[in-house]
């Protein structure tokens, strides 16, 4: 769901100012020129995400929306940076929204771009042009990394340049960014200033610097850049560089809020009458990710007055795939009313074990009100694999065979009351059904040339083409005001060539020493700790996470932090782990899993970021009790009792000739023995599980305790489910027989 096309500019306000004229003037459009790594239209990426497991496909996020940012340095930390944090800490959607506090001098473009251009001039003698673009796809996913259609795959691609005229004002030190850096509170990190002669021609581009005679090559580059609308994707620097991705980058937006709570899994709770449902409010997060990234151009003069102009890069990625929490959020819908009309059958889903998954057009044509009713006649859940694969072999089309060993589009649908009675949870008033036109909507993204059904495929993937360059200028203020100058200025030593030098370098605390390094250049402040989770549910997992912020690192040169994480209850650990994770300067987020105990009480996470000395850098603490999650609830198996054999009828008599009947147990006995036990085998729903019927063989003995219960057949599809229901049958009681060797009889159980 695309973010309106949003696109401001005004007239200059004063010297340290943008240099805007109207509109027309101060902008054009820019065309980007070899983007993909072959040539490809969406439909045909689409495809090939669509074709891919699963997993893969849910690590894929496209590029939702693009702004860009433009504003003078002092302007920029006194109200640009303040509106960018608050519009961030809002719903995505209301992010334009959020940005009119803005003055209207202050450039903005967006949403409907990919990237764009700034053309920056400093006042009395230099001019820069800073290009941007932003990748399309994003894989967290290794398998999904080609998927991407990018080269390199992960990375925006970003190109600076600033050339210093002779003669010009009186600067001493440049900066001139290499790539795209976190922002931290809004704000660029700290930079290396570059010395230059002063009142000499100088020019940097990229990782290139020059000055006098040597900087005509690089002049050449620039003008040339400047001047075409269309610009070569092979002149810009892919960035961030080395192995580091734009997905370690993505952070969430987190709101407190309702959701649905799922004590057995979002299937098995939908499946139940929504009368049995319950809301928690907890920490939520949009699906949506965002990076926020920005580029600033330094100059410093010869009085030590400052000023610079920074590029801001905000892209908003949203997932194809949605989860049942996921979906309402994105289209602004109640959690619970969502979930209403997944119950009623208004909504496709793909299912992996207990989730619902949900492909981003599926929830965007509920939202506008489409799709409630799927042609076609309903099919049973289980015939939906053997229909696709049908169609594959009538029209001859491979993929279709394929695509029926994969997940497909089921719907739910109200149980009948007859088939209620078969059904293993007795809570159930709802299952899995197919319909014709949901299938095939769906594999006409993989065969397009499938004549069946009525309904057009749905995509999701349409990516904006083209940019806009805007022009800006600055200029250095009279007089020394390095008090006022930017916090990003104060410097972090030299970064190589040019005419070398340097600012003085960052220095700081890192707190209490862990073997040795009791300071550091490192700055951490850890801003915020959350859950997914509104506590920790015993027996399993729940999500943390950690946002923080690192300064006082060199540009480029990422630091390994080590994140160590404790669960304490009445001053005791009970659960601990640490890992290790590199990052460059700026805000970041890293999500990790925390086992819960299995007794209830009051519990704390603390989190505690060491960096490479061994030195506490940060540390903070989050309310996270453990109690259990709720619904239905299973104690410990217990093996029965056993109780005494009945003696077989010897024919009236005991002498040798005597013939020996027994009766064993009547079907009658064994149907009510498996109705009062067959819903403790829901326990195995816990690790996943699916549809179809457990088919098992139990021996009984004339105790009433089972000898054995092996799995005879499973169309399940899940090995690990069906032998933990044979497992869980071995506890099952059932009446005394009178046969020694024992009572073997079939068991069919079906799920749903």
């Amino acid at each position: 769901m695309r973010l309106r096309l949003m696109f401001v500019l005004g007239m200059a306000l004063c010297a340290v100012s943008l240099s805007l004229t109207g509109p027309q003037a101060a902008s054009r459009a820019v065309s980007f020129d070899g983007v993909w790594a072959r040539a490809q239209d969406a439909h045909t990426m689409e495809k090939g995400l669509l074709r891919s497991d699963l997993r893969t496909l849910r690590g894929m996020r496209d590029r939702t929306a693009v702004f860009l940012i433009a504003a003078p340095g002092d302007r920029w930390d006194r109200e640009v940076a303040p509106a960018l944090v608050k519009a961030l800490d809002a719903d995505p959607a209301s992010f334009e929204k959020a940005l009119t506090v803005l003055h209207s001098d202050v450039v903005r473009a967006g949403p409907n771009i990919e990237g764009g251009q700034l053309r920056v001039r400093l006042d009395g003698g230099g001019d820069g042009l800073l290009s941007v673009h932003l990748p399309a796809l994003l894989s967290a996913e290794q398998a999904g990394v080609s998927l991407t259609n990018s080269s390199p795959p992960n990375k925006a691609h970003f190109l600076a340049g600033f050339e210093l005229k002779a003669g010009g004002p009186g600067v001493t030190k440049v900066h001139v960014p290499r790539g795209l850096r976190p922002l931290s509170r809004g704000l660029p990190p700290r930079v290396p200033l570059v010395s230059v002669e002063k009142g000499a021609t100088w020019i940097a581009l990229g990782d290139d610097e020059g000055s006098g005679d040597d900087a005509r090559a690089l002049r050449k580059v620039l003008g040339k850049l400047t001047a075409i609308p269309d610009l070569p994707m092979e002149q810009l620097r892919a960035t961030p560089r080395r192995s580091a991705s734009l997905v370690d980058s993505l952070r969430s937006v987190r709101l407190s809020g309702p959701a649905l709570a799922t004590p057995e899994g979002p299937y098995r709770t939908l499946t139940q009458a929504p009368s049995s449902w319950s809301l928690e409010t907890r920490t939520v997060r949009h699906p949506s990710r965002y990076l926020a990234l920005g580029a600033p151009v330094a100059v410093v003069g010869d009085e030590g007055n400052a000023a610079t102009m920074v590029l801001g890069v905000v892209a908003f990625y949203t997932p194809l795939i949605l989860t049942l929490e996921e979906a309402p959020l994105l289209v602004g819908a109640d959690p619970k009313a969502f979930a209403e009309a997944v119950h009623r059958g208004e909504v496709p889903f793909l299912r992996e074990g207990s989730e619902l998954l949900f492909y981003r057009p599926w929830v965007e044509r509920w939202a506008s009100g489409g799709g409630k009713k799927p042609g076609g006649k309903m099919l049973p859940a289980a015939d939906a694999a053997s229909t696709v694969a049908g169609w594959g072999e009538r029209y001859k089309l491979k993929g279709l065979t394929r695509a029926s060993q994969a997940p497909l589009p089921l719907r739910l649908g109200r149980v009948p009351s007859k088939e209620r009675e078969q059904l293993i949870d007795s809570a159930q008033v709802a299952w899995t059904v197919a319909w014709p036109d949901d299938l095939s909507a769906w594999l006409k993204h993989l065969e397009p040339t499938l004549k069946q059904g009525k309904q057009k495929p749905l995509w999701a993937f349409d990516p904006t083409e083209g940019g806009l360059l805007v022009d800006g200028s600055f200029s250095l203020p009279k007089g020394a005001v390095a008090s006022s100058s930017p916090s990003y200025l104060s410097g972090l030593g030299a970064r190589g060539g040019g005419s070398g030098g340097g600012a003085e370098t960052l220095r700081g605390s890192a707190g209490e020493s862990r073997g040795g390094g009791g300071s550091s250049a490192l700055s951490v402040d850890i801003l915020d700790m959350f859950s997914g989770d509104a506590f920790c549910p015993l027996g399993r997992r729940a999500d943390a996470g950690v946002e923080f912020a690192l300064d006082g690192v060199a540009e480029g040169q990422p630091v390994a932090l080590q994140l160590e994480w404790d669960l304490r209850m009445g001053g005791r650990s009970v659960r601990m782990d640490a890992f290790k994770v590199r990052k460059e300067a700026g805000t970041h987020e890293v999500d990790f899993e925390v086992p819960c105990p299995d007794t209830a009480g009051s519990a704390q996470l603390e989190v505690v970021l060491v960096d490479p000395s061994g030195a506490i850098a940060a540390e903070g603490t989050l309310q996270l009790d453990a109690r259990a999650y709720g619904g239905r609830s299973f104690s410990a198996l217990r093996m029965p009792s056993a109780k005494q054999c009945l003696h077989a009828n010897l024919n009236g008599g005991d002498d040798e000739f005597s013939v020996a009947t027994t009766k064993g147990l009547s079907s009658a006995q064994v149907q009510a023995a498996v109705r009062g036990f067959q819903e403790q085998t829901l326990r195995c729903y816990a690790g996943g599980g699916g549809n179809g019927t457990v088919q098992l063989e139990v021996l009984v003995g004339c105790d009433g305790l089972v000898m054995t219960s092996e799995v005879m057949d499973d169309t399940t599809g899940d090995t690990e489910f069906a032998e933990c229901i044979a497992e869980t049958f071995k506890f099952a009681p059932f009446p005394a027989h009178d046969r020694d060797g024992g009572a073997l009889f079939e068991v069919p159980l079906r799920y749903d």
